[in-house]
């Protein structure tokens, strides 16, 4: 696995994390900051996972046209 793939798995996990945290917070402003955030945990594994598409595409060989 890639470097890019490990941090994004990461940056879902934490996401999943702050989500459940969330889920027991009482304080809304809280509760809301901590779904932010977890939302942009999320937009940086997609960004991540992206990256490493990107990556693969240029490793592989070009077939003759």
């Amino acid at each position: 696995m890639s470097e890019e793939l490990d941090t994004a798995n990461r940056y879902r996990q934490r996401a999943e994390e702050l989500r459940t945290i969330a889920d027991d917070e009482s304080v809304r402003e809280t509760r809301e900051a901590l779904l932010k955030i977890a939302k942009e945990y999320v937009q940086m594994a997609e960004t991540l996972e992206a990256i490493d598409q990107t990556n693969q595409a240029i490793k592989r060989p070009r077939t003759p046209g």
